[in-house]
């Protein structure tokens, strides 16, 4: 089985609702989930690699990137969401973006032609 580290930078409830969309499509990948708390202090990168061997690392950056500056990865597949502020490096980030996800919702309702949307 293989293991994902998810990193969390924030103290804000939505972690918990993302940790659980992660661990839900994890489970259908048959992949180990570990958390690993980066809100007060910088996590050692390299005894995390070096313990877990992961395939992989999702970092919640939504509550800063503060203590991952300088965090080496050792090439092992990450991608930061939510981000407030960069991580530097080659992570890749993905944001959210509440305007675009209503736009789609809507011209999908409007798809089915409704009588009403409320």
């Amino acid at each position: 089985m293989q293991t994902i580290l998810t990193v969390r930078t924030t103290n804000r409830g939505t972690w918990r609702e993302t940790f659980g969309g992660i661990s839900e499509f994890a489970k259908t990948c048959a992949w180990n989930v570990q958390p690993v708390d980066a809100r007060h202090r910088p996590p050692d990168c390299r005894q995390l690699l070096g313990f877990w061997h992961p395939a992989g690392i999702v970092v919640d950056a939504s509550g800063g990137a503060a203590n991952l500056r300088g965090c080496d990865f050792g090439g092992t597949p990450a991608v930061a969401i939510n981000p407030d502020e960069r991580i530097g490096g080659s992570i890749p980030e993905i944001a959210n973006d509440p305007d675009e996800i209503a736009k789609l919702a809507l011209a999908e309702l409007l798809g089915l032609n409704p009588a009403t949307l409320v």
